[in-house]
């Protein structure tokens, strides 16, 4: 019972999350999509099209993950940011891992936690980057890609916008994610 009314609290947040099995309701993910384009629509004329998102990849086999903040001004992406930090265990760490879960770290993990690098991405990098018009573009077609060769995701943040959208191969282990997660979206100042 307490989940049951926890989920129904998660959706009356107007948070949504789709995740697809094999009989994926491709109806469901297209009304989620079409809500959350409507409220990208407001929040893109409320900041003029300027606006900053971070996207998160994580890579748990190779022991890290990344963060890629992306500045765009009047819907050109403009100057964008890596911060790459290593996480300090991988799939032969078990001591590690259980360090970081009970809250005990080692000198050498904290060393690891501090390699975080921060660096501007180049000219070619940032060609690469999408804006967020560009990323519902990649959201709409979602629904067509297959459910019964990939888990489909869909999920929105408290404001309504793309949090997460893409999909993965089911028979894919690390880093098979194909789509993007945003962290945050804020207006640019």
């Amino acid at each position: 019972m307490g989940i049951i009314s926890r989920l129904q609290d998660i959706l009356k947040s107007r948070m949504a999350y789709i995740t697809a099995d094999k009989t994926c309701d491709k109806s469901s993910l297209r009304d989620a999509v079409r809500r959350s384009f409507a409220n990208w629509k407001v929040f893109k004329k409320e900041c003029a099209n300027s606006y900053i998102y971070v996207t998160k990849e994580y890579y748990l086999f190779r022991g890290y993950y990344k963060n890629i903040s992306v500045v765009v001004e009047k819907g050109k992406v403009v100057r964008a940011y890596k911060h790459e930090t290593k996480h300090g265990f991988g799939v032969n760490s078990t001591p590690k891992f259980d360090s970081k879960i009970l809250g005990r770290k080692s000198k050498k993990d904290e060393l690891q936690q501090e390699l975080e690098e921060k660096r501007p991405l180049t000219t070619s990098e940032i060609k690469e980057l999408k804006t967020l018009d560009e990323i519902y573009v990649f959201t709409k077609r979602l629904r067509w890609v297959s459910s019964r060769s990939n888990y489909l995701s869909f999920e929105v943040n408290k404001e309504g916008l793309v949090a997460e959208a893409g999909y993965s191969p089911r028979d894919c282990v690390d880093a098979c994610f194909r789509g993007y997660n945003i962290s945050s979206i804020t207006p640019l100042k």
